[in-house]
């Protein structure tokens, strides 16, 4: 999954991107990539190698507001193909195309107080597909 990371966040840059933790995030807005919710699945060949592997992550997005939070949610969700398939480049892999799935949550995190507003950063957590073949 690292890889699968190291070639989005080519994709996303100069936003700020983190791979499974933020804890720490000196600034607002960045993305998280977490692991999606499934188990990855592979095809395998007769020698009983994987080929393809089709695998599910979240990025999480951050910003100050819900607007922010909205408008970094769609540049990235825009980068990554929209609601189109988009072919990305991921080391160790022939192809790599990723889709957007859904949003599967966003609000306010009442447990965060930015010290320099006084209140409350946004997040919005989008669901996407990968299905790498070797």
């Amino acid at each position: 999954m690292k890889a699968v990371f190291d070639a989005i966040e080519a994709l996303l840059l100069p936003r700020s991107c983190y791979y499974l933790d933020a804890t720490g995030a000196a600034k607002f807005p960045y993305v998280l990539f977490t692991l999606g919710y499934n188990t990855p699945t592979a095809d395998g060949t007769v020698d009983g190698n994987r080929s393809d592997l089709d695998l599910a992550f979240r990025l999480t997005s951050a910003a100050w507001s819900p607007d922010g939070v909205d408008s970094v949610a769609e540049s990235t969700k825009s980068a990554l193909g929209g609601s189109l398939p988009k072919r990305i480049a991921v080391a160790g892999f022939t192809t790599a195309d990723v889709r957007w799935l859904r949003t599967e949550s966003a609000g306010v995190d009442r447990d965060v107080t930015l010290t320099d507003s006084g209140t409350h950063p946004a997040y919005r957590v989008d669901s996407y597909r990968v299905v790498l073949t070797k």
